[in-house]
């Protein structure tokens, strides 16, 4: 099997009750070694017999065999306080720098959703009216297009603003269909809606 430039070695977890292969080596471009999994853990239920290796095990010992794989951070929050943290893998495959507790990983778009949950806050209070135009609270985000008047938070949330997903790069802002008129991505409606949210006054208890 190694003779091939495919070819697939697998190991088995360290714990002698797991005969479960928790790793894939194989041969890559250029012949270098690259790393993916070849198991799933099974449920929590039945793999936490031993006191609470369950899945933290499991994972670590995949991660371990394959030491060029892609970093991670992993923790665990039970009744909202951390109960454990750990950090696995390189943050970058080149200079094989690892992964520690203080390594920054970008959020992207999963920062759409805190950020939703925090306009809803906003909303319940009184502070923000999900149906208002944001031209309310935002005069002239687009120019020559009455449309924006039609623009609500709500639209934002649901990607139904008629926004590009992001504006073109030295070129003005344009609605490319009708707010609410069908679905569309956009990550520049919520730069649109960040802009309120920043003007609203602070309350302690947004995000609680």
């Amino acid at each position: 099997m190694d003779k091939s430039s495919d070819a697939l070695r697998t190991r088995t977890c360290g714990d002698p009750s797991c005969n479960t292969v928790v790793a894939v080596c194989r041969s890559g471009d250029r012949g270098q070694r690259h790393c993916s999994e070849a198991c799933r853990v099974k449920s929590a239920s039945a793999a936490t017999t031993d006191g609470g290796r369950s899945i933290r095990h499991h994972r670590q010992a995949r991660l371990n065999h394959c030491q060029r794989e892609p970093g991670l951070s992993i923790a665990t929050i039970e009744g909202g306080s951390l109960q454990w943290a750990g950090s696995f893998g390189v943050k970058d495959t080149e200079s094989q720098q690892t992964v520690t507790s203080r390594t920054i990983f970008p959020a992207a778009s999963l920062s759409k959703v805190v950020f939703a949950y925090a306009v809803l806050k906003l909303a319940d209070q009184g502070d923000l009216e999900l149906d208002d135009p944001l031209s309310k609270y935002v005069p002239g985000y687009v120019e020559n297009d009455e449309r924006v008047n039609l623009i609500t938070a709500r639209q934002v949330l649901t990607h139904r603003t008629g926004f590009p997903n992001w504006r073109p790069r030295n070129r003005p802002l344009a609605i490319q269909f009708n707010p609410g008129e069908r679905f569309s991505y956009s990550g520049e409606g919520f730069i649109y809606l960040q802009r309120p949210s920043r003007r609203l006054p602070a309350k302690r208890s947004t995000l609680s």
